[in-house]
């Protein structure tokens, strides 16, 4: 049963650095609001949002908040 809440942890992590680097502030900001709690900040994520050219800035700040 461990195994399966770290692969789904894993895969919202995956989807976090899709949407970080794709979307707006707000749009993160609803994600994390419905699976915040199975997901973990890591550097990949914040190199994702680094790449995004219209929002990244904003999306890193939140981030690390």
């Amino acid at each position: 049963m461990a195994e399966f809440f770290y692969n789904f942890t894993s895969l919202n992590t995956i989807h976090l650095s899709r949407v970080a680097i794709l979307y707006n502030i707000n749009t993160i900001a609803d994600f994390l609001e419905q699976r915040g709690d199975d997901i973990n900040i890591i550097k990949k994520v914040v190199k994702a949002a680094a790449g995004n050219i219209e929002s990244g800035k904003k999306v890193i700040v939140f981030l690390l908040k």
